[in-house]
């Protein structure tokens, strides 16, 4: 597909400027495929950006949905265009619209009695959707049909011309920071070239000491066991902080307690930089807000609707258009009258505990994870398993449509951009010696899954706690997921049925791979509800897609970024009940948002140096660029803390590094890098905690003599001090050190 992009005129009125903006789209035959079905052809696409429409009385013509940015505080207006066609067929039959139906249905082609004589279709191949906002770029958004059906004639459209007016307000302009959207815009839009001339003035970041990047939301009980994870982010370089629910409710507005978690995440983004969020907790303690759907089947000719709720997170995130979804008023919260936003500003995530144990394990698993502490290399291993989900294609040897599909994927998504060693594991063929009679049983994916597959993406039948197994056999359920034993942990991405309903079942199966201590997955991405045949392939397809592109920036390859702009890529077809707006809503992200996902197997910082002379430090990675350096002091930075982004060495001055006793982290990161830390060993001397602190380091020396220098002072924790020590390797406590009534310490192996 190729793209021409003109601007041909503009005229100023008051403070009002309205411009008119050209583009054109190219398709050709070569992207589609024709494939006869029991009631017509069926036009599928190669590239995998097209859908079909849910309106099941019409004929099913691949739609696709694309993005313009345009000016901030604009909209448009007076949209036109005119095509270049050819005549492909001049008598054909096409089906009518599949039926919406999810993976446990059977994927239904053949409504019968629709009469498509007439009548053109579809009625624009070019409609508006909406304007929507990310960070304040403003994008529209728009469907494309690329073929015309009138009286059995299908003609392909073989070039669009297209344009509207853009109305602009000058005289607004919104000063909330736009400096961590910028690469997903680009990725997003079909016009990134003009990214710079539209948004000349897009303010450079500038952290201030009261900005927060990073918020983590749990309840006053698991605030502590949350501290190690804020201690590891604000080491890299991520201002961090932790908030308690039971703080919220009492603080912020809102009709209810989902609304007062919003208005303190938009108080946090608008005025303190936010950018990731954790939900520290399962639905017990960080309520989920309930998104309102309804199903519109036909059986028997009869249109018969069903009422659902679905989860979503992302809820959260979304501040512009009608902040609580519910613009009528009544119990139906996002109806799609009710003005919603589906394009987030912030990144967000749940890691969905309960316990202290559940915590300690989601950190142990995620900074694991990060610092690449495996035996062997298995970040170029992927697992692609599952079942026939209701047909074989006697076409292709006899295959089953998860086989098939999930094939498909890879090659179209996966294999153009990644390198690594892919293993099959279907009920109609896999890579083992086996061949298709290793049968995708229960036992058989405990085998595989505990070989500690980087990628697993698991395409079957699924419950809350189960995947379906071959031949009806038993289910891979809950238990066994919590008995897996990989080293090695896994993302886990599934297209599956219900295994992400963590506010419904306890656990339920992402729970279940995400608290095991011993193994399972650090990361999680997957229906809440249920999955629908093709969409939720689609969704797998771009989450890969999305890992594997060449990015620019460490944050996007970051897994909250990694899912909203997998989502943002369907938010055109979802501004009806249909399956994409189902998916919207219900695939929620399990996992830290922040987490960057490795592609390949990480190098190390060989070369980097650290000098300390006076009051200056500098550090070197050893020329290796596009880093991020942070020098912050042992008590979360609350001294001191500094971070330069994408750079290759950096000089920090200030005079308290001429005091020999104080102590600080230098860390330095890059994406598919190991974390470079330094020093090795901190000692704590000749110091008084006053606060409750969280110290980590690989050694840690504690007291007035634990060097071979003169005793320096003692080490002393106040009245009513909690000091927690996290040492990689090992603690010393010598004479000097000094607990008072009341303080406390902890060593946390």
């Amino acid at each position: 597909m190729k793209k021409i992009v003109l601007c041909i005129a503009i005229t100023l009125l008051f403070s009002v400027t309205m411009a008119q903006k050209n583009y054109n789209i190219k398709f050709s035959k070569e992207d589609f495929t024709f494939e006869k079905m029991e009631n017509g052809y069926i036009i599928k696409s190669k590239e995998g950006k097209f859908y079909f429409k849910a309106d099941t009385t019409m004929p099913a013509l691949p739609h696709m949905n694309i993005n313009i940015l345009i000016p901030e505080n604009s909209d448009i207006q007076n949209v036109k265009y005119n095509t270049s066609k050819s005549l492909l067929f001049d008598d054909i039959d096409i089906a009518n619209n599949p039926q919406a139906h999810k993976i446990s249905e059977r994927y239904n082609y053949t409504n019968k009695g629709s009469d498509f004589s007439g009548k053109r279709y579809p009625d624009n191949n070019l409609k508006f959707v909406s304007v929507n906002k990310i960070q304040n770029f403003y994008v529209a958004s728009f469907t494309v049909c690329p073929f015309i059906y009138h009286n059995k004639e299908l003609s392909l459209i073989n070039s669009i011309d297209f344009s509207f007016n853009i109305i602009t307000n000058r005289s607004r302009k919104d000063d909330v920071k736009r400096y961590d959207a910028i690469n997903l815009v680009g990725d997003l839009v079909l016009n990134p070239d003009e990214l710079i001339a539209l948004y000349p003035d897009i303010p450079i970041y500038k952290p201030v000491p009261e900005d927060i990047e990073y918020l983590i939301i749990t309840s006053k009980d698991l605030i502590d066991e949350f501290k190690p994870l804020k201690g590891w982010k604000i080491k890299k370089g991520i201002r961090t902080e932790i908030i308690s629910v039971e703080d919220i409710y009492a603080n912020y507005p809102g009709s209810t307690n989902q609304l007062k978690i919003k208005n303190c995440l938009y108080y946090y983004y608008k005025d303190r930089g936010l950018k990731w969020v954790l939900l520290g907790g399962d639905s017990n303690i960080i309520p989920v807000q309930y998104c309102y759907y309804e199903r519109h089947l036909l059986e028997g000719g009869i249109e018969k609707i069903i009422k659902y709720t679905l989860p979503t997170d992302m809820f959260y995130t979304c501040f512009d258009n009608t902040f609580n979804w519910n613009a009528d008023g009544d119990e139906l919260i996002a109806e799609p009258d009710d003005n919603i936003d589906l394009s987030p500003e912030i990144f967000i995530s749940r890691a969905p505990v309960r316990t202290s144990k559940h915590v300690k394990t989601f950190i142990d698993k995620t900074i694991n994870y990060e610092k690449y502490n495996v035996s062997y290399n298995y970040i170029n291993t992927m697992l692609l398993a599952g079942k026939i989900l209701y047909s074989y294609n006697s076409g292709k040897n006899n295959i089953s449509d998860c086989h098939e599909r999930s094939e498909k994927m890879y090659n179209e998504y996966i294999k153009p951009n990644w390198s690594g060693r892919k293993t099959k594991f279907y009920d109609t063929g896999t890579d083992f010696a086996q061949g298709a009679n290793y049968d995708f049983t229960k036992e058989n994916l405990q085998k595989e899954l505990n070989k500690g597959y980087h990628f697993v993406h698991i395409y079957t039948h699924g419950g809350k706690q189960s995947y379906e197994m071959e031949y009806k056999g038993p289910s891979y359920n809950e238990n066994d997921a919590a008995e897996l034993n990989n080293k090695s942990k896994s993302i886990v991405i599934t297209a599956a049925c219900l295994t992400n309903a963590f506010d419904d079942a306890e656990p339920s199966m992402s729970e279940a791979m995400l608290r095991n201590p011993n193994g399972g997955c650090v990361l999680y991405w997957g229906s809440s509800r249920y999955g629908w045949t093709i969409p939720s392939m689609e969704f797998s397809s771009q989450f890969f897609y999305n890992v594997f592109r060449n990015h620019t920036t460490n944050d996007q390859h970051k897994f909250a970024n990694i899912t909203t702009k997998s989502k943002l890529d369907f938010v055109g077809s979802s501004d009806s009940f249909n399956p994409y707006r189902w998916l919207q809503f219900a695939q929620n992200a399990i996992g830290d948002p922040e987490l960057s996902i490795y592609t390949d197997t990480p190098k190390e910082f060989s070369n980097a140096t650290v000098n300390r002379s006076g009051g200056t430090i500098t550090v070197n990675t050893g020329g290796i660029s596009g880093c991020d350096i942070a020098v912050t002091s042992i008590d979360y930075g609350k001294t001191y803390f500094k971070v330069y982004r994408n750079i290759s060495t950096a000089t920090f001055n200030n005079s308290i590094f001429n005091n020999l006793n104080f102590n600080f982290h230098i860390t330095i990161t890059k994406h598919n890098y190991k974390p470079f830390e330094y020093p090795k060993d901190i000692y704590i001397q000749n110091q008084t905690f006053s606060r409750d602190q969280y110290i980590s380091a690989p050694n840690i020396y504690v007291g007035r003599s634990v060097t071979s220098l003169k005793p320096v002072g003692d080490v002393i924790i106040n009245n009513n001090v909690k000091v927690t020590f996290a040492p990689g390797n090992k603690i010393k406590f010598d004479e000097g050190f000094i607990v008072r009534k009341n303080g406390s310490f902890k060593v946390e192996k």
